[in-house]
């Protein structure tokens, strides 16, 4: 492992920090109480500041924690403002794995993955309908080109620093998990790139976190709902102002940021009116924390922030019965178990290949039939035999 410091990180302005941490990511309430996030207010108001700090995090998952243990490693003071009573987001209940090129494990076994042939697949995975292998973007224009670069050259880089400050430990995930579309010729190298928290779910990964903000004294402040963003009359961030509900008599705070402010709130999974107007058809919930409503897409629409790809998800599989008691799920169908198992639509037709990876299966879903007019494939139906009801018994989604 290089255990030098990444150049791009050893010296952090405000404009610096803002560019390496620009993760623009959502958070929230449920639509009704939604009216409570009014978006941006000028400085010139004149604002009473309760705290303040260098760098502000609004939300306490992977993301969030990430940025806030890479900005106090360099000096500056962090506060964490978290909406929920408890901390940790949806990376509490996901297992934490993270896709890495060129990571660390595959550089120590000699594996190659160079540069332009990992941008290579990232483009024919997801620019499908724009990849032109020809093209010297691949057929990407260049705002798409050169995030996927700049994810090639400091994802990996990330990881090694966060794991030299002892904030995170990872390893490498088992290499019978093949990679997304580990098909396409394009992907030269199909297993490795997943690196695993050591302890192995996304709770051990929150708990390493943890162990870091609280030995480096890094303030996390749970019930504290960001709702407003602070601009000066140059239209720069200078703070948020956040619902305190951690008593039984709620008030705003306003919390100034001398650098910067960061979002690493989540999605909307749980904001029907937003998943209605942007995601592809509709669901019944998901996976994310049920506090994952989307008040940052409000508030980044407030400051004039560009919205993009707003029409996909990371989407998986999930029962319809337990969605239907609650939309946030426990769990979703990582991989249907059994070799002698279907899925079929409405018509008991087959219209998956079962073992392709979550992501990709669940697309299936927003198909729109243009002359029934419908989404035939909206709830599927899992069809096996006494076999596989008796190997897999008590493997999820299959009864004990």
């Amino acid at each position: 492992m290089d255990k030098k410091i990444p150049r791009a990180l050893r010296s952090l302005s405000r404009r610096d920090f803002l560019k390496l941490a620009g993760l623009g990511v959502a958070a929230a309430g449920t639509a009704g109480a939604l009216g409570t996030v009014s978006g941006c207010a000028s400085a010139s108001q004149n604002i009473s500041w309760d705290m303040t700090a260098d760098v502000v995090v609004a939300g306490s998952g992977a993301g969030a924690a990430a940025a806030a243990v890479t900005a106090q490693s360099k000096g500056a003071l962090v506060i964490m403002l978290e909406k929920s009573s408890g901390r940790g987001g949806t990376t509490m209940k996901s297992g934490g794995e993270i896709w890495i090129p060129n990571n660390f494990e595959l550089r120590q076994q000699g594996i190659a993955d160079p540069r332009d042939d990992c941008i290579r697949f990232m483009a024919r995975a997801a620019y499908s309908w724009k990849y032109n292998p020809s093209d010297s973007h691949f057929g990407l224009n260049d705002h798409e080109y050169n995030n996927l670069a700049a994810y090639y050259d400091n994802a990996s880089a990330a990881v090694d620093y966060m794991m030299q400050i002892g904030a995170i430990q990872y390893t490498q995930a088992p290499l019978i998990f093949v990679d997304y579309v580990d098909h396409a010729p394009e992907n030269k190298v199909p297993a490795g790139r997943g690196l695993n928290p050591v302890g192995g779910v996304g709770a051990q990964l929150m708990q390493y976190f943890y162990d870091y903000i609280s030995a480096h004294n890094i303030q996390l402040l749970t019930s504290r709902r960001v709702q407003k963003i602070y601009l000066n009359d140059n239209r720069e961030v200078i703070g948020v102002q956040a619902l305190d509900s951690s008593t039984a008599t709620s008030k705003t705070i306003n919390v100034k940021a001398n650098k910067a402010v960061v979002f690493g709130t989540g999605g909307f999974t749980h904001n029907k009116d937003l998943v209605n107007q942007f995601q592809r058809g509709p669901i019944f919930g998901g996976c994310a924390v049920i506090t994952n409503e989307g008040d940052f897409v409000y508030m980044a629409q407030e400051i004039g922030a560009q919205l993009a790809n707003m029409n996909n998800a990371w989407n998986a599989q999930n029962p319809l019965e337990p969605m239907l008691v609650s939309p946030s799920t426990p769990n979703e169908i990582w991989q249907p178990p059994g070799d002698s198992m279907v899925q079929v639509n409405k018509y008991g037709v087959r219209v998956t290949n079962e073992k392709r990876t979550y992501n990709d299966r669940t697309k299936i879903h927003f198909y729109w039939d243009p002359v029934e007019q419908e989404y035939p494939n909206m709830v599927m139906m899992m069809v096996y035999d006494q076999r596989t009801a008796d190997l897999q018994a008590g493997r999820y989604p299959y009864p004990g």
